[in-house]
């Protein structure tokens, strides 16, 4: 089985394109519309869509995808390739989930901990028994940046550009210090705190912000910039058994 995986969010749509005799392709759309999923299964005749969405999408568009054959929405109720102990299942992000299935499949019988470095920065830790006991949720970079411009009276809203050093000699240099290697330092001291919980653990990067923290946390990670997708892949196959 072939699938077109879709990955849609407030800005854009990532897309994975699973074929069954060669390594997947990944697309990034930044506008997208019916005409786009048109395209997609005109190229691909015979592959079936897979969708998650945190984005509203057009009723034409949804319309479309309902109809095409084999289509597969990715829901809470979905059959999950790993047993889930998430207090409150229904409130946990179908982003999540597929990053949890993603890092799974990539790494068998491990203990993962998976960094989402996004509009929040996640962490999800799924331990070697394949069971998802649940994580933290922090505000990402541009959300700190924002947050101290619009709830202070002067303080500019700066680029996520990286600030070297620990001292600013501005209040550019200061806020970036205190937003971007803030959020940097936290993310270390979360991953040191489960380094030293689970000794066999890898730890996994992915999401829009994820280059700044992959050069600059200062511990051993993986970076898998199409987690989700993958994990989507994973669990459209699992639910198509």
């Amino acid at each position: 089985m072939s699938l077109i995986c879709l990955d849609i969010g407030n800005t854009r749509m990532k897309v994975g394109i699973f074929h069954a005799d060669r390594e997947p392709d990944f697309l990034v759309f930044k506008e997208y519309d019916i005409n786009t999923f048109k395209d997609l299964q005109s190229k691909y005749p015979d592959y079936h869509f897979v969708l998650s969405s945190t984005a509203r999408l057009s009723e034409e568009s949804e319309q479309y995808l309902l109809q095409t054959e084999g289509f597969f929405a990715v829901s809470h109720a979905a059959q999950l390739p790993f047993e889930n102990l998430y207090g409150t299942p229904n409130t946990l992000g179908i982003d999540r989930i597929a990053l949890i299935a993603g890092a799974k499949s990539l790494y068998p019988g491990r203990n993962c901990l998976v960094i989402d470095a996004g509009t929040c920065i996640t962490l999800d830790f799924v331990n070697g028994h394949g069971q998802y006991l649940g994580g933290s949720i922090h505000p990402g970079i541009e959300m700190r940046l924002k947050a101290l411009h619009n709830f202070t009276g002067k303080l500019p809203l700066v680029d996520s550009v990286w600030q070297d050093g620990l001292i600013g000699s501005t209040t550019t240099e200061c806020i970036k210090i205190g937003a971007i290697t803030g959020a940097v330092k936290e993310i270390e001291h979360f991953i040191l705190e489960y380094q030293e919980m689970y000794s066999d653990i890898v730890v996994i990067l992915t999401g829009g912000d994820s280059e700044v923290f992959f050069y600059k946390v200062k511990n051993e990670i993986f970076a898998h910039p199409n987690l989700v997708l993958t994990g989507l892949e994973k669990i459209a196959r699992y639910n198509a058994k």
